[in-house]
C-alpha cells in the first residue's frame, strides 16, 4: 500500500529538463526576428496615404471631441476662481 501524496508534492510543478543556454538564446533571437518581420510586413501593407501619420479634418474633430469628453469625466466639478 502506498502512502497518500503529501500536500507539498501537489503544489510543486514537475521538474523541467535542463535547458541549454545557447538554445534559449537562439529561440529568443528567432522570436525577435519574427516580431521584426511581422512589423515590417504591417508597415508595407498599410495604405500609403495613412503612413504619413496625419489625421483628416474629421478625425481631428472626433479626437478633439473625445479628449474634451474625457476631460469632463476626469474633472466633473472644476473649481472656479
Amino acid at each position: 500500500m502506498q502512502p497518500p501524496p503529501s500536500p507539498r508534492a501537489e503544489r510543486l510543478p514537475p521538474p523541467e529538463a535542463p535547458r541549454d543556454r545557447a538554445s534559449d538564446q537562439q529561440r529568443y533571437y528567432d522570436q525577435q526576428r519574427a516580431a521584426e518581420e511581422q512589423q515590417r510586413r504591417r508597415v508595407q501593407e498599410a495604405p500609403p496615404e495613412r503612413r504619413g501619420g496625419r489625421l483628416t479634418p474629421d478625425e481631428r474633430r472626433d479626437l478633439r471631441r473625445q479628449i474634451n469628453e474625457a476631460g469632463m469625466d476626469i474633472y466633473p466639478n472644476a473649481r472656479r476662481r
